[in-house]
């Protein structure tokens, strides 16, 4: 904090997040609103990574019918999100030494990752066919991210 400012990684997410919602609960408290349900503030963890936070307070009995989320995202009002969803997709080749994948002319090893092009193709593919009919100009509804790729032993 320099000079009444605060500066750096997280002071928008989600500093400036939770401050929004503190003072909104404080706010409606302090003018005697009246709402049909309870409003609860959870603070969580691991939000973009894999959500450990919330399902924690899932585990924990914590429901709601309806969240507001204070993620910064291109100053906008989003009132739908289409969730996270972690794949974990397994793919088994056929072992050889790196001398030994081809037996005359036949290919007889083949390896897990020789295999993930199509799958790649296919995952992508998968994505156009979700983003197809979004209006020219706005952020399509569906991103994938492959963040993690690992096989072979070499």
């Amino acid at each position: 904090i320099t000079d009444g400012l605060m500066y750096g990684r997280g002071t928008s997410d989600m500093k400036g997040g939770l401050m929004a919602a503190l003072l909104a609960m404080r706010y409606l408290s302090e003018a005697g609103t009246r709402l049909n349900g309870d409003v609860t503030l959870h603070c969580v963890v691991n939000e973009e990574h894999a959500g450990n936070g919330t399902l924690d307070l899932v585990t924990r009995g914590a429901a709601a019918d309806a969240a507001v989320v204070l993620e910064p995202t291109s100053n906008t009002i989003a009132y739908s999100h289409p969730g996270g969803l972690y794949w974990q997709v397994t793919l088994s080749g056929v072992q050889r030494s790196p001398g030994a994948r081809w037996n005359g002319g036949t290919l007889e090893g083949l390896g897990a990752v020789d295999m993930l092009p199509p799958v790649i193709e296919a995952l992508l593919g998968l994505e156009r066919r979700y983003n197809q009919g979004t209006p020219a100009g706005a952020k399509p509804p569906f991103s994938l991210t492959m963040g993690k790729i690992a096989g072979g032993h070499y």
